[in-house]
């Protein structure tokens, strides 16, 4: 079991905002037959280009129900200890409102994996694994609180595995969401999300494959909420993921959120402070 805690700055509960910033720290650690453990460092900035409201729903569902065009960026440091696993990840993305309805997507996703492997005949050596994912796509808004998006995604790889066989390379990824929030009584909602992914590879050794995920959202109050998330894959020698999650956001537009995280042997837990400016 480990824990992330997740720190973001903003300002007030009432007042609309255009910026969000969280700063990511956590620990990770992997039972079985081996033990592992590891650290994750990272920061995410969204701006939004016109002022989102916190007075229209679920102050956690300000954003997605103001629909604002949005810029993000962010990167990720994830470090595993024994395995000396290195993994850098560099995220810019922009949400682009056309009108009220329809949202143009595009995104670039920059990865670095590096990994310490010992060879049954040579020393320890280091693979490494750079990835450059380019999304495009788009979504539309069935009403003010019902999204739809698909999005096709382009991967190109440059391995460098020394004396061992590179495995095959991710080429694409064809993805579809959906997002609805459902507004109930006296301050309560529900907000509901699934997703079904297909990913290819360039070799015919390796078969497509796909993921699938839905999670839920309970809102008792327009400030406090619990959830649960699921996530699904057909990958081989790849666990699936459960998640839950509780959110509390209290004066002044700061809110805290913690997560529980499973996946196969790995668990982590999730603790974000946050807030808006």
């Amino acid at each position: 079991m480990g824990f992330i805690l997740s720190i973001t700055s903003f300002s007030s509960l009432s007042d609309p905002y255009t910026n969000e910033l969280s700063l990511n720290w956590g620990h990770i650690d992997v039972s079985g037959v081996t033990s592992d453990s590891g650290s994750i460092l990272s920061f995410d900035y969204n701006h939004y280009y016109s002022d989102i409201s916190t007075e229209s729903g679920p102050l956690a569902e300000a954003a997605f129900l103001s629909k604002s065009s949005s810029m993000n960026i962010s990167f990720n440091k994830t470090k595993i200890d024994l395995k000396e696993v290195l993994i850098k990840d560099f995220n810019f993305g922009i949400n682009y409102m056309a009108n009220d309805e329809i949202m143009i997507i595009a995104n670039l996703n920059f990865i670095d994996e590096e990994e310490a492997r010992q060879h049954e005949i040579f020393s320890k050596q280091r693979v490494q694994l750079m990835m450059n994912l380019y999304t495009i796509g788009g979504g539309y808004y069935f009403d003010s609180s019902s999204l739809i998006t698909m999005t096709y995604t382009s991967v190109t790889s440059d391995p460098n595995f020394g004396f061992f066989i590179t495995p095959p390379l991710l080429s694409s990824i064809v993805s579809i969401n959906g997002k609805k929030v459902i507004s109930l009584s006296d301050q309560k909602a529900l907000n509901l999300e699934a997703g079904i992914s297909s990913a290819e590879f360039d070799s015919n050794e390796a078969d497509s494959y796909i993921n699938y995920e839905i999670s839920a959202d309970y809102y008792f109050t327009d400030q406090f909420s619990i959830g649960v998330g699921f996530i699904g894959t057909e990958q081989e020698q790849t666990d699936d993921i459960i998640s839950y999650n509780v959110g509390y956001f209290f004066r002044e537009g700061y809110s805290l959120v913690f997560d529980y995280t499973e996946a196969g042997s790995a668990s982590s837990m999730l603790l974000t402070f946050s807030s808006r400016y």
